[in-house]
């Protein structure tokens, strides 16, 4: 390895790589015995496969050899293909992706390798491994992508995309039924409906199969129904009773065998089957429509080639449009013609027409108009008064009031739709609302101002910022929960036997004077103050007299009064 990636590199993957495809690590080697299916070919090494893909005129004798040493003899005076540079390294990652596929052993021993850095190290080829520590590395890192996906749970699901060539589009896939059928029952169990997904499971675990059977002879996960870009295809998952497709046995695993409509699928040793029932309608609407578009757009391409003067008017055309939208149904050309006066020469101005009622075209029925300037740069610089009011009536301080705020924008650009994302809809808002705040007006939120928005039952109305109470210190807040108007919480009962005994009770009658003498020492002097002044009420009879007794009583529980401590006179 070169300076710069051992500066680079992690220590511990420096010394733990793997760069010796051998002993207990042979299994990487690409001239480690195991199945391979190519093309759907098999071939008895990831060598095999890759020498059959490279050198594709001796792919017949490749499968021939044995071993791989017997199969690069064969190759050495071959031809290689033209595009083996371009596609080798996805030929490869197919490889290896369908040699760990189809062990489950050789996927546990790559697990096991953990994070551990995997390279390939060989004396002649630098782009799929190292030479004397330079190289690309790209087969370690096919492995370690693999080792990635095995850890994830998508090691399965990167094959199918990889290998198979799965239709992504939900409009170009077909839609299967499963019909379940029993030889003892004249009417059919049941109907299996497969939509929604690439592919689709069969077996007995019902979390992760969409057609589950519970004979005791099928696997958790014994056959997959794949649909690709070629059609609908059944493979057997390595199942031990195997998947039967017509009533004969599929002779490889992981290996897609075509399905078309009224085949019979049977899994294991159970007598159930299932008829397959392949609709293609919505395929053929798909693809028609499909056909239209290409029909138009090649016309379109004839036209332009037929008259290239004409075709370059018509782009010039289109580049000059603009899109302007959310006008008043009452608009008229003149007006629309007035306001964008100022942007430059308007040389057409079209409203299309509503689709339920006929229209003259003279106002913007639908509220939405096209305006095509002399000049392209006219129509960008008419981009500019996207926001603004039309509509609309001047106030003393020349500003618009009232109206509409208009959308304009290319008409080669996304029409506004009706429904926009949660994203766009906030990026309108605060752009509406710093439009706002730079014309002088109260910042929107919500189609409102700011300072008007609905708060509880006040609505429109400006309310004051309210006063934050005073904060009090520890000595205030501890007598103000002292003088809280809540019951004091109630003690818990003790068990009949515990309040029995001696010791409980000096206990309690030690706690209960401990507590008298806190309560006398604290918040005496408060507690008879407010006695004074409830006494002292105006139209009570003896106020005098008794305020007089409870302040001698005070001053005689007060341990403190005139500079003597009590007990000392």
């Amino acid at each position: 390895m070169s300076r710069a990636k051992l500066a680079g590199a992690d220590p511990a993957a420096i010394f733990l790589r793997i760069d010796a495809f051998k002993g207990q690590y042979e299994f990487l080697s690409n001239d480690y015995p195991s199945e391979v299916v190519f093309d759907r070919v098999p071939f008895k090494s990831a060598t095999h496969a890759i020498l059959a893909v490279r050198f594709s005129g001796k792919a017949a004798e490749i499968c021939e050899c044995e071993t791989a040493a017997e199969a690069m003899d064969r190759v050495k005076d071959a031809q290689e293909r033209d595009d083996w540079e371009s596609g080798r390294l996805k030929w490869m990652e197919q490889i290896l992706r369908d040699k760990f596929r189809r062990s489950a052993e050789l996927r546990t021993k790559l697990k096991e390798t953990g994070g551990r850095l995997l390279v390939w190290a060989n004396a002649s080829d630098a782009f799929f491994g190292e030479v004397d520590g330079r190289g690309q590395n790209q087969l370690g890192r096919i492995l370690m992508r693999i080792r990635t996906d095995i850890r994830n749970d998508t090691e399965l699901e990167t094959w199918l995309a990889l290998c198979h060539d799965l239709e992504e589009d939900n409009n170009a896939r077909p839609l299967l039924q499963l019909i379940e059928t029993k030889p003892d029952h004249e009417n059919p169990l049941g109907e299996h409906a497969l939509d929604g997904e690439p592919y689709f499971f069969l077996g007995k675990n019902p979390e992760t199969c969409q057609v589950v059977a519970l004979h005791p002879s099928i696997s958790r996960t014994h056959a997959l129904i794949a649909l690709t870009k070629a059609g609908p295809v059944l493979m057997d998952l390595n199942s031990k009773a195997g998947t039967k497709l017509n009533g004969e046995r599929l002779p490889h695993h992981h290996v897609g065998f075509p399905l078309k409509t009224s085949d019979t699928i049977t899994l294991g040793a159970s007598t159930r089957s299932y008829q397959v029932k392949v609709d293609s309608g919505r395929v053929v609407a798909y693809l028609e429509s499909r056909q239209k578009e290409l029909r138009r757009e090649v016309q379109m391409l004839d036209r332009k080639m037929q008259d290239p003067l004409a075709a370059v008017k018509d782009e010039t055309k289109q580049e000059a449009t603009i899109f302007v939208g959310n006008l008043p149904f009452t608009t008229t050309k003149d007006e629309i013609t007035a306001f964008f006066e100022e942007c430059g020469h308007i040389t057409e101005v079209r409203f299309p027409p509503p689709r339920d009622k006929p229209s003259d075209g003279t106002t913007a029925a639908r509220g939405i108009a096209f305006i095509t300037f002399d000049t392209p740069l006219a129509a960008k610089r008419a981009t500019g008064m996207d926001g603004k009011h039309i509509g609309g009536e001047a106030g003393p301080d020349g500003k618009m009031k009232g109206g509409r705020r208009m959308k304009v924008d290319m008409s080669e650009g996304p029409r506004p739709s009706r429904q926009r994302p949660p994203d766009a809809r906030d990026t309108d808002r605060r752009r509406d609302r710093d439009r706002d705040r730079d014309d002088g007006r109260p910042a929107l939120h919500n189609g409102r101002s700011v300072r008007d928005a609905p708060r509880g039952d006040d609505r429109g109305q400006r309310r004051e910022p309210r006063e934050e109470p005073p904060r009090r210190d520890h000595q205030d807040r501890r007598e103000g929960d002292r003088r809280d108007d809540r019951p004091p919480p109630q003690p818990r009962k003790e068990s009949r036997s515990r309040s029995r005994s001696p010791l409980f009770k000096r206990r309690a009658v030690r706690d209960r004077s401990e507590s008298a003498g806190r309560q006398r020492r604290r918040g005496g002097d408060e507690v008879d103050s407010e006695k004074e002044m409830r006494r002292d009420r105006p139209g009570r009879k003896g106020s005098v007299s008794r305020s007089r007794s409870s302040s001698r009583s005070r001053d005689s529980r007060s341990p403190k009064r005139g500079g003597v401590a009590r007990g000392a006179g």
